[in-house]
Parts: C-alpha cells; sequence; structure tokens
C-alpha cells in the first residue's frame, strides 16, 4: 500500500458494524450524523507524510472522547520497539493525541485492570494490592516526559533502584565496553 492510500484505507463506515464506536466517534468531527462514509482528509488530516500519524492521533482522541475503553500496548516485540521503552513512548502518543497525562496513565494501569477482571488485585496504588510500580523523581500529571525520571521500580514487592536497572540494562547492552 502507498503512503498516499492511507485516507482512502483508513474509511470508517457505518456498515461494519464492529466500527460502529468508530463511526459514533468520527460523527465527533462534525459529521452529519448518518453519513456513510468518513475518511482521513474529512477528518482534516489532509495527505502527505503525516497523515497516518494525525489520523491515529484524532481516532485515538475521538475514541476516548466517545466513552471507548482505551488500553496502553507498544506492539512489541518489534524491532526497535524494546517492551517498557516503547511504553513510555506510547504514553507521550496518547498526550500528543489530546489525552490529559492522567489518561494516558490510566489506559496503561487502571484500564488494563478492569478490562482483565482484576481490579482488586491491581491497577491502582491501595493497601491489598500487588505492589507493582515505577516511583518517579517527578510528577508525570506536570509532563507525561517526567515518566522517563525514575527512581526505581516496585516488582512483585522487591524493589529495584534506578541504579540497579541501570546495571541490567548495560548487561544487555550491545555497546562495546
Amino acid at each position: 500500500m502507498k503512503h498516499t492510500d492511507w485516507p482512502a484505507y483508513y474509511e470508517v463506515t457505518a456498515e461494519r458494524q464492529p466500527w460502529a464506536t468508530v463511526v459514533r466517534a468520527a460523527e465527533a468531527f462534525d459529521e452529519a450524523p448518518g453519513s456513510p462514509t468518513r475518511t482521513a482528509v474529512d477528518l482534516g488530516c489532509g495527505a502527505g507524510r503525516d497523515t497516518r500519524e494525525l489520523l491515529r492521533r484524532k481516532i485515538i482522541k475521538a475514541l476516548h472522547d466517545n466513552g471507548v475503553g482505551l488500553l496502553l500496548g507498544a506492539d512489541a516485540p518489534q524491532v526497535f520497539n524494546v517492551p517498557g521503552f516503547a511504553t513510555i513512548q506510547e504514553l507521550g502518543a496518547m498526550v500528543a493525541a489530546g489525552l490529559t497525562p492522567y489518561q494516558a496513565l490510566e489506559i496503561g494501569t487502571k484500564n488494563p485492570a478492569i478490562y482483565l477482571g482484576k481490579a482488586g488485585s491491581f491497577g491502582t496504588v491501595e493497601v491489598g494490592k500487588r505492589a507493582d510500580l515505577i516511583l518517579l523523581e517527578a510528577n508525570p500529571l506536570e509532563s507525561i516526559d517526567n515518566v522517563r525520571r525514575r527512581a526505581g521500580v516496585m516488582v512483585a514487592g522487591r524493589w529495584l533502584s534506578k541504579e540497579d536497572i541501570d546495571r541490567r540494562l548495560d548487561q544487555l547492552s550491545l555497546r562495546p565496553k
């Protein structure tokens, strides 16, 4: 598929039942209700190099605004899409799409627990829940980029300091020592 085919590829058609929610979300862009087709160009994405990313952002925002439960995902493992690091990039992408940092963090913590039916076990920091969390040196609600400023990670009740994590990453590194 050529890059110029993206708008046609991303047509949102009312007849596609699995996409009924996407159609409702597309209506948030002032589309007349019942209109059969909406394309990336119609959504104000234009054509060109950034069309795919602009469309992705608009779809994410529209889905969220219309009550669709989103889950954070980084499509790992893929080449250059390393778990953990890719998740941090995906948080930034959610904020770039128009979600608040709080909303972006929810789709990576609370929402997966709800989706899996385990909200009583994990997803939020509460007494009696699993102790899996990242302790940060700065508030991610002020800037989602602060998720990169980790002091350490609690995994299954076991503390790993930033130094422990950096040492382990260095052991895995392909860089010459």
